[in-house]
């Protein structure tokens, strides 16, 4: 994404959307490789999925991300709505 679009909640929403879309589809969780320059993306994978798990293998940060029921749905920053 480019520079003027960043921290502005895309990049969360579409991996909300995209773990929706998972759990839909009877996945139980997304795993990426990323390379360490895009270490800001696997925090922002742990702040959408809770319970993200990070590991390096090389040059590489692994993420395995559990996907919520489809259900029950993800807020900007992985929490889940509350009742007021």
């Amino acid at each position: 994404m480019v520079d003027r679009w960043q921290r502005h909640g895309i990049g969360a929403a579409l991996l909300a959307a995209l773990g929706a879309v998972a759990a839909e589809n009877g996945l139980d969780d997304l795993r990426a490789e990323l390379t360490t320059q895009t270490h800001a993306l696997a925090e922002l994978f742990g702040r959408v999925f809770p319970g993200t798990r990070t590991s390096w293998a090389g040059s590489l940060i692994r993420v395995s991300c559990p996907v919520r029921p489809a259900d029950t749905p993800l807020c900007l920053g992985g929490t889940r709505p509350t009742a007021r």
